[in-house]
């Protein structure tokens, strides 16, 4: 039983840094590239600063302000855009209205990084964004401010998620991974202490927005995690804070995993469960 802890909790750390890092939880393919290839190859890239109509099938809300965003469209040698798919431009300025209508925030004079994805399974072609101040630095890879994913044809919202360090700020540098594993397990026992029900109610909210123009179906509690630790005291570690997990679908058939932080109870992230399962099967966090 320790065992199968241990391994799942390594497999949330994995997936949770995918997240925190370099690119979105979403596609961990980019995670092998960006560093060796990509990063270093956005100066030959062009700029590109411009308004961009959105498709007639993402229209956005009465009170959406369309910012004037900077758009990098990075490139890759794995990964080639196809000339049926949204420009990168089109697919930055939907991620701007998906990052305003789940966070409520704008990034009007931010800039963001465009990545052309394809997945062998399910096949399907993406466009992920990662939304910076400014161009990336080489060197910092947590500095993404949100990082969202579309379908590269229809614009369907796919994966998005907030910078986890503003959200929950950094464990405690002196601990280690093994005590991080053992608190955890003991946390989980007390997972039933919160009140779900009132969790849930915010994470339909937060679905309502991600699906738009669609009726919630169901939502199923997943599990409360510590996401945040720290030595006290008396040396000992305690969690600092918590997320929890929901699984929401809609009348469309589709399905997402939302995570919210328990204590600001604001949105971490949104991902569809199907494309990680797609990922731990392909092999790209190995």
């Amino acid at each position: 039983m320790k065992q199968n802890k241990k391994s799942e909790f390594i497999r949330v750390i994995i997936i949770s840094a995918l997240v925190m890092g370099l690119f979105s939880v979403m596609f961990i393919a980019a995670n092998n590239w960006v560093l060796s290839s990509t990063i270093g190859n956005i100066d030959a890239v062009p700029l590109i600063t411009t308004f961009v109509n959105i498709p007639s099938e993402a229209i956005p809300p009465e009170d959406f302000k369309e910012p004037l965003i900077t758009v990098y469209e990075v490139s890759s040698e794995w990964f080639t855009s196809n000339s049926n798919a949204l420009s990168a431009e089109a697919a930055a300025h939907l991620g701007a209205q998906y990052i305003w209508e789940v966070f409520g925030e704008s990034i009007d004079g931010k800039t963001i990084e465009m990545f052309y994805i394809a997945l062998p399974f399910p096949f399907a072609e993406y466009w992920s964004g990662s939304v910076v101040e400014s161009k990336r630095d080489p060197k910092n890879h947590h500095e993404s401010l949100f990082e969202f994913t579309i379908n590269a044809f229809s614009g369907r919202r796919v994966d998005i998620s907030r910078n986890a360090l503003d959200l929950f700020g950094e464990n405690d540098p002196s601990l280690t991974i093994e005590e991080l594993i053992e608190i955890r397990e003991y946390y989980e026992v007390s997972f039933e202490t919160y009140k779900v029900r009132e969790y849930e109610q915010i994470a339909i909210r937060y679905a309502e927005n991600h699906f738009s123009n669609s009726t919630i179906t169901s939502i199923n509690f997943i599990s409360v995690d510590p996401v945040r630790f720290k030595r006290d005291d008396n040396g000992s570690v305690v969690a600092t804070d918590y997320v929890i997990t929901f699984v929401v679908s809609d009348d469309a058939y589709r399905e997402i995993e939302l995570v919210i932080a328990m204590d600001s109870k604001l949105l971490w992230r949104i991902n569809m469960p199907q494309v990680i399962e797609c990922y731990l099967k392909c092999g790209y966090i190995l």
